[in-house]
């Protein structure tokens, strides 16, 4: 499974219950999402208030609100599809998201760069219940000098959760920074079972 992740060439794999496709993005962002209609909605998940981005067949946006507000929330979420339509749409996404919470089946489509999507892999690789550092993910990229630049892909992930960049963390084993605080990070963590260094 692990290894089948990690080559992310466009074509759909499996991992676990995700079914995900690749779509690597060569132009400029400003472009993303020309010409597609997405739905959003919120939803109550595990860990608070969920905004989920499809349409009618893939999952592309998953943040959550942690202390912030719904509508930055979903600013954020909206430039990574900068020519998309999004609108209100919770009805057509509602079934999927309760099989999501209940089974961790979804199918997911992942925009990005060829290196974002290499780090979104990488990221996918990692088990629950484990965790790995950025330096960890830069050196099994072969790029041991590039734990920067995969912390900006891992930043830049647009759905998370299901692509678990909460599973990385400081390579002193404390919990490294999260768009939606520190405090829902840990939660997740600890709710996969992974015992984490105090402070």
């Amino acid at each position: 499974m692990a290894a089948t992740s990690r080559r992310p060439d466009g074509r759909p794999t499996k991992v676990g219950r995700l079914h995900i496709t690749w779509e690597i993005v060569t132009g400029p962002r400003a472009g993303r999402g020309r010409g597609q209609v997405f739905g959003f909605g919120w939803f109550d998940s595990p860990f608070g208030d969920m905004l989920v981005l499809g349409d009618a067949r893939d999952i592309v946006g998953l943040a959550f609100r942690g202390d912030g507000r719904r509508d930055d929330v979903l600013r954020a979420m909206q430039e990574h599809w900068p020519r998309a339509a999004c609108r209100p749409h919770q009805g057509t996404l509602s079934a999927r998201v309760e099989a999501l919470c209940r089974t961790g089946a979804a199918r997911v489509r992942l925009a990005g760069t060829e290196r974002q999507l290499q780090v979104w892999a990488e990221l996918l690789a990692i088990p629950k219940g484990e965790t790995r550092s950025y330096l960890d993910l830069a050196r099994n990229l072969g790029t041991p000098r590039g734990a920067q630049w995969v912390g900006q892909a891992n930043g830049a992930n647009p759905i998370a959760w299901l692509v678990p960049c909460h599973r990385v963390i400081g390579t002193d084993g404390r919990i490294a920074g999260y768009a939606w605080g520190t405090a829902l990070k840990r939660a997740m963590l600890e709710s996969e079972g992974v015992r984490l260094a105090s402070g």
